[in-house]
């Protein structure tokens, strides 16, 4: 099974990469996954780190769940007619590294 890992910030420019990578599924019958990458602060804030009170991080990853999936149901609604369409992983997961979190479809 064939499945392109499209990567957003939400801005203008990936919203282009994301369709571009939609019909590139639709051409090649393969799916996508979606992701957003966010900076979930660390509770002890490192040297390189700017200090963010742990509780906010909740909202950002609510945001992020929003976010990416209006813009999965934004995709299921292009071309009705399609016969082939890829399948939008919507599925929400957090994975932790080093203070970090990969917000991400699965």
């Amino acid at each position: 099974m064939k499945d392109i890992l499209v990567l957003t910030d939400f801005s203008q420019a990936a919203s282009h990469a994301v369709h571009y990578a939609y019909y590139l599924a639709v051409s090649t019958k393969a799916n996508l996954t979606l992701c957003n990458a966010i900076t979930i602060p660390a509770e002890t804030p490192l040297a390189s780190f700017v200090s963010w009170p742990m509780e906010k991080s909740g909202a950002l990853i609510e945001e992020s769940d929003r976010q990416l999936e209006k813009l999965r149901k934004r995709l299921d609604r292009l071309d009705y007619e399609q016969p082939s369409k890829p399948q939008i992983r919507g599925d929400q997961s957090i994975r932790l590294f080093e203070g970090r979190s990969r917000k991400c479809t699965v």
